[in-house]
């Protein structure tokens, strides 16, 4: 086995980060360790904390805790850039909880002073009093956006330039001339810089949390501008975000009222010796990697003055090893649970390193980049020797798949005039196309799947998928109403349009989708009706077989009752959905929502199984606790008389029900779309003064 002096060991780890991240050029690497997948940390996006608000309290008792750590992390990195990056683990004791902090480049006077009021605003949400729990809030909040003011200055300058191209007319929305308002006296009164980024803040939560009125503003705004404002929206109402989660926690768990936040002091810069600074093409060697053809010698060429100058710089430790070694070096301080929250997604080479024993820490998401500016700090523990050789061979280990999926072939130059290409260039060339189609497809489809989630509308089905379609069953998409479409070939319950749209559905489609088969071969009688009923304590819905029994009187006539008092109890209440609002679509049949009546009030807990349906779907507005059950009953009206089976068809317009409820995001119909009258069932229903105009819509009456 071959001897390496720690010395080398050292060199080796950073002279495979460099290469790696000389071939990778910021492309993400596959997955190392296990993450979670709550995570709410997107770096820079805005999209972290939109669905965390509303589920923060549906979760077990760990999530929370995860989830907490993560806003800690995500709050003190008041600045964007790598040298703020920030890491948090806890120790949790009976009555209260220690949060060691770390940051990239540590922690300042500033930094103290905002620590204090973070620990007093949790402080505060123990109050008996709700002013008092109010008055903290609204301090803290105040203290939060003043303390992210340069972050938030970089976007009010971005959403300013968004603006500049549009005039504030009479027509234009609300929300448009408040922000630009407000945007124009931040710049122009610094006396009152402060009360208008709050302001800004507050303006922006309100935005990011109305649907219809975020959609009116990008609308306005134009296709160009509206996916930018949309992500600066979100970020500027991060501020907000975070005090809500911090404060649903502390409320939660009383012992997160009392918390004393430890900051750890950055660790020495490090850096190799001069023996070890060398050219690329030797440390190549040494890395024992392949043999060097043409190609990887161009590369050489072209990396080999970099190179050296990159390796012989001073290197800071991340944060989140700087806890790691913490834990390592006094086994007392280890945190409760193993996880780090984190105010960005691990990069490769924490990832890797964390993934390395004696302790192995979760992290809230990765995002499989290798960036050259890392190292590790000196230090006596027993085994760091040998982590640092199998840090170095598993980063070799990178580089090798590099080289073998010629990600770092480079395109060769061509000129205007007597350019010369022989056989070996076209063939660099032909590879490097391949690999950008690929990652152009991927992006693609990542645009297309956002998009149709937040506008079924724009959804065309492939010309494959359409002559697939002829001759099967008409049906419209669930998606995006478009026909014809196909059936899912496994269930045969839902349509789509395209793979497209079925790649939507699927992450809540395939909840149910292997058992639905099934379970309609095993109809207990006739008289039974299949149905989808979310339990509260699972992670799952399940398909349950409910009795339907004929019922008649003089009065209604004969009908079907479903005996539903096994899954809810005496108690119960029922929703007839017979349109999607956030899909602007009426339906054909008649969806059944079945709960308990009193659920806010009896103890019922909140339901996990319809949470993790929802998914990355959308954000329930309601509190939605103990069972529910959904039925379906064929055509629309006041009250259908009778059942069907439930189809997964009807599974997605029911969890865009959920979405919808209670909220005024729900989607204004699209310019040149059809309108529907509204129905009024008695004269009593009619607008005050409405005369006879409005008559032809009265049904009843």
């Amino acid at each position: 086995m071959e001897t390496v002096s720690p010395e080398e060991a050292y060199a080796r780890v950073i002279w495979a980060a460099h290469i790696l991240a000389y071939l990778s050029r910021g492309r993400s690497q596959p997955d190392l360790i296990r993450t979670d997948d709550h995570a709410i940390n997107e770096d820079e996006e805005g999209n972290d904390f939109d669905s965390v608000f509303n589920d923060v309290l549906t979760n077990a008792s760990e999530n929370l805790r995860t989830k907490f750590l993560d806003s800690i992390a995500r709050v003190l990195s008041h600045t964007k850039g790598w040298n703020h990056v920030t890491v948090a683990a806890l120790r949790e004791y009976e009555d209260r909880v220690e949060i060691d902090v770390a940051r990239n480049e540590g922690f300042n006077v500033e930094d103290e002073a905002f620590i204090d009021s973070l620990e007093e605003f949790l402080s505060a949400q123990g109050e008996d009093k709700k002013i008092r729990q109010e008055s903290a809030s609204g301090r803290f909040l105040y203290a939060l956006s003043k303390y992210w003011s340069g972050r938030l200055m970089q976007l009010f300058d971005e959403l300013r330039n968004l603006f500049k191209s549009l005039e504030i007319k009479p027509e234009a929305p609300r929300r448009f001339t408040e922000i630009s308002t407000l945007l124009a006296k931040v710049r122009s009164e610094p006396s009152n810089q402060e009360d208008s980024t709050l302001e800004l803040v507050q303006l922006a939560y309100k935005l990011v949390h109305s649907e219809f009125e975020l959609e009116d503003l990008l609308r306005h705004l134009g296709k160009g501008n509206g996916q930018n404002t949309r992500r600066a929206l979100r970020i500027v109402a991060q501020p907000m975000t975070l005090c809500h989660i911090l404060s649903q926690v502390a409320r939660t768990l009383p012992q997160f009222q009392h918390i004393s936040v430890v900051k750890l002091l950055p660790r020495r810069e490090v850096r190799i010796g001069k023996a070890f600074v060398i050219p690329i093409g030797e440390a190549w060697e040494r890395l024992r990697l392949p043999q060097a053809d043409r190609v990887i010698w161009k590369f050489f060429n072209k990396n080999d003055r970099d190179f050296r100058k990159d390796c012989s710089r001073d290197f800071r430790t991340h944060a989140e090893i700087q806890l790691q070694l913490r834990y390592e070096e006094d086994k007392h301080l280890r945190p409760t649970i193993d996880y780090l929250g984190c105010s960005k997604k691990a990069c490769l080479l924490c990832e890797s390193f964390l993934a390395l024993p004696p302790i192995l820490l979760r992290t809230g998401g990765r995002h499989g980049m290798c960036y050259s500016a890392w190292g590790l700090p000196q230090t006596s523990q027993k085994h760091f020797h040998e982590r640092l050789i199998r840090l170095s061979e598993v980063l070799t280990e990178r580089v090798q798949q590099c080289i073998s999926e010629n990600i770092f072939c480079e395109a060769v130059s061509q000129t205007v005039v007597g350019s010369s290409v022989n056989d070996a260039d076209i063939e660099d060339l032909d590879e490097r196309a391949k690999a950008m189609a690929i990652e152009k497809q991927y992006k693609e489809s990542i645009r297309a799947k956002d998009a149709l989630m937040h506008d079924p509308s724009s959804a065309k089905p492939r010309r494959a998928d359409q002559e697939r379609a002829i001759g099967e069953e008409q049906e419209s998409c669930v998606i995006c109403d478009a026909s014809p479409a196909r059936q899912d070939d496994r269930c045969k319950s839902a349509w789509y349009c395209s793979t497209q749209c079925q790649e939507v559905d699927w992450p809540s489609h395939k909840l149910l989708c292997r058992k639905y088969s099934s379970a309609r071969s095993s109809r207990p009688t006739k008289r039974h009706r299949l149905a989808i009923l979310f339990p509260p304590d699972k992670v799952r819905p399940k398909l349950v077989w409910v009795l339907c029994e004929k019922k008649s009187d003089e009065f209604e006539g004969s009908r079907e009752c479903a005996q539903l008092s096994t899954f809810l109890g005496n108690d119960m209440d029922r929703r007839h959905v017979q349109r999607v609002p956030s899909r602007d679509r009426d339906l054909d049949d008649t969806i059944e929502v079945a709960f308990r009546g009193m659920f806010l009030k009896d103890g019922s807990k909140s339901n996990r199984s319809l949470y993790a349906s929802i998914g990355t779907a959308g954000t329930m507005n309601g509190d939605w606790r103990g069972p529910i059950i959904i039925l379906a009953k064929p055509g629309i009206g006041r009250d259908p008389p009778d059942y069907r089976d439930i189809t997964l068809h009807d599974f997605r317009y029911a969890l865009d029900y959920f979405i919808s409820y209670s909220d005024s995001s729900v989607r204004a119909p699209v310019s040149g779309s059809r309108r529907t009258n509204k129905c009024y069932w008695c004269s009593g229903d009619l607008p005050r003064g409405a005369e006879a105009p409005w008559k032809g819509t009265i049904r009843g009456g």
